[in-house]
């Protein structure tokens, strides 16, 4: 899904890391997909916050997003939080009626880390969810 987000020559640069030319470049540069796959990172969660349009035509748009990231990362000395503010600039471009993001610059504004005094998967919260609320 996130990959129909994006034009297939995107350009990204995301965070430090260099910029990048194409759809599996930029991919491959979002650590989450193997984070969460692996389990280093429990639990990942955005919310997207204030969206400005810096300029707006009928086929392209500059925005601007701030946006709040929690990841739950798993350490020997327990779970920790690592509370990130974001800041996503963007490119967004119409083909064929379909707006997708042609640039993106994601830019971190402050982090900081905290232990976690709770942390459960979804998998987790839903295996404790009886089958028999969403039945008729």
């Amino acid at each position: 899904m996130v990959r129909s987000c994006f034009t297939a020559d995107v350009t990204a640069q995301l965070d430090q890391r260099p910029l990048v030319s194409g759809l599996d470049a930029m991919i491959a540069q979002i650590h989450a997909f193997d984070s969460l796959a692996s389990g280093a990172w429990r639990i990942c969660t955005h919310f997207m916050g204030n969206l400005q349009f810096k300029q707006l035509t009928s086929d392209s748009a500059e925005t601007e997003t701030n946006a709040i990231a929690s990841v739950v990362i798993t350490e020997e000395s327990g779970d920790k939080v690592h509370m990130r503010s974001l800041r996503y600039l963007g490119r967004f471009v119409r083909a064929d009626d379909v707006w997708k993001i042609g640039v993106r610059v994601h830019s971190l504004d402050l982090r900081c880390e905290v232990p976690s005094s709770f942390a459960a998967t979804f998998a987790q919260r839903l295996g404790a969810i009886p089958d028999s609320m969403f039945r008729d």
